[in-house]
């Protein structure tokens, strides 16, 4: 298919390299307080932090071990509201036989 001018369109990824078919999107009223959960938590990894006109995270791309997580702040123009409340580990993260990761995790009311 050619444009107007005459130029074939670029190819655009519909899926990043390293990346699940499916990416969760976490809504947060404070997105780096996520991140640094995801960090302790899971072992997340910061791949990609953009911040918005106020200079706090907007938006930012974890990965936990090889998937993908948006994490989002709460913006008035989007039809998601974050939770009101954060999680506490309540038990130290362990890595299972399995290399599986496991910790509970308790929310605040």
């Amino acid at each position: 298919m050619l444009h107007s001018w005459g130029k074939a369109p670029n190819k655009v990824k519909g899926i990043p390299d390293g990346a699940s078919v499916v990416i969760p999107r976490l809504v947060c009223l404070d997105p780096a307080a996520m991140i640094e959960f995801c960090a302790d938590t899971f072992g997340a990894v910061e791949r990609l932090r953009r911040p918005g006109p106020d200079g706090t995270v907007a938006h930012a791309l974890v990965t936990i071990g090889p998937a993908m997580v948006m994490i989002e702040s709460e913006w008035p123009t989007l039809t998601s509201r974050a939770p009101w409340t954060i999680a506490t580990r309540i038990e130290e993260t362990t890595e299972q036989e399995t290399k599986d990761r496991w910790s509970d995790i308790q929310t605040k009311h």
